[in-house]
């Protein structure tokens, strides 16, 4: 039976061209490899390390600097949000007294909501020179000891916050009312590491709510990946991917 998470990661693979990490506290860097199975990496190394592990030269992994990618909120289109008064109400009182909140209205099935101020999107230095070194690389026989596995792919970037919060409906017309403990304002809201707490929801069963803040470092909400594509004409090729299981 498909989980929850394992949904919300399809829906974001198939309409935001990226990954959803199913545990956004999980470490997660550019240059980790493995194989991809549903929508989730399940790391085989690093790659800088697995070159030098077989004696490839030359190949440095280095991280490019972090910029902020988007606004507050990625959601699925048709998701609304409305702005709720909490002053003097029985619910403002239980997330620090909290006098505004938002209503987040899920209009169809299967729709997200994430709330991830300040995300940054951090990515690979000489990213096409380390794809043309593993196209290479894929082409040699398979008992060389530097053969790339072709199956094998690499996180070329990962999207990064502070702290988040990711909703997802199964149902059309499902809501969720947040708030951030002592918020006064809706600018309030959206600042980075704001405690999140969830007001109400018409339906547990069909709805998933998380929130998470980062310890030692950023969370990783979403991340990229590349691979060494091939056609039965034996070409191979660096290039991304969104499969699910590419």
């Amino acid at each position: 039976m498909t989980t929850l998470v394992e949904k919300l990661g399809k829906l974001v693979a198939e309409t935001r061209g990226r990954y959803m990490n199913p545990d956004p506290a999980r470490p997660l860097e550019v240059g980790t490899f493995g194989r991809v199975s549903n929508g989730v990496m399940h790391p085989a190394g690093r790659l800088d390390r697995w070159f030098r592990a077989v004696g490839v030269e030359g190949m440095a992994l280095e991280r490019k600097p972090s910029n902020i990618t988007e606004a507050s909120t990625l959601a699925s289109i048709g998701v609304r949000e409305t702005t709720l008064s909490l002053s003097g109400t029985s619910q403002a009182g239980a997330f620090g007294n909290a006098k505004v909140g938002l209503e987040i209205t899920f209009t169809a099935k299967d729709q997200f909501y994430f709330h991830v101020p300040g995300l940054r999107f951090v990515g690979i230095e000489d990213m096409w020179r380390i794809g043309e070194k593993l196209v290479e690389l894929a082409r040699r026989d398979s008992h060389d000891p530097q053969f790339w596995e072709d199956d094998w792919c690499v996180v070329t970037g990962i999207y990064e916050v502070p702290s988040m919060l990711r909703v997802l409906s199964q149902e059309a017309g499902e809501k969720v009312a947040l708030t951030a403990a002592g918020a006064g304002t809706v600018d309030a809201l959206y600042e980075i590491g704001a405690d999140f707490g969830f007001v109400s929801q018409n339906n547990s069963s069909v709805v998933l709510r998380e929130t998470y803040r980062a310890t030692t470092s950023n969370c990783v909400a979403f991340y990229e990946m590349h691979k060494v594509h091939w056609d039965i004409f034996g070409n191979k090729w660096w290039k991304s991917t969104t499969d699910l299981n590419p």
